[in-house]
């Protein structure tokens, strides 16, 4: 005979799963942010993390950030590199 022991119910999740801010969320954290209001107040209720209100208040400028580019310390491309092949990229 078999005694199984009962599992615990599993719990839900606390927090929301992180979504990327859009462009009007970014404006008002960096809008707090020059007015001298509470910003990382204003990112918390905007769903933003704390690193990228940190990022957007340093860099001032609410455009999403870039993804999926090659870095530039990976690409190595010279000024003769370009002008040789013609000014194709």
């Amino acid at each position: 005979m078999t005694t199984t022991m009962p599992q615990e119910p599993t719990r839900p999740p606390t927090s929301l799963p992180r979504r990327l801010a859009n462009a009007e969320e970014r404006q008002r954290v960096l809008t707090a942010y020059e007015r001298g209001d509470d910003w990382l107040t204003v990112a918390r209720y905007n769903n933003m993390s704390r690193a990228a209100a940190y990022r957007l208040c340093k860099t001032g400028d609410p455009s999403p950030p870039a993804r999926g580019a090659a870095r530039a310390s990976v690409v190595k491309c010279t000024e003769e590199m370009v002008t040789s092949c013609g000014g194709c990229t």
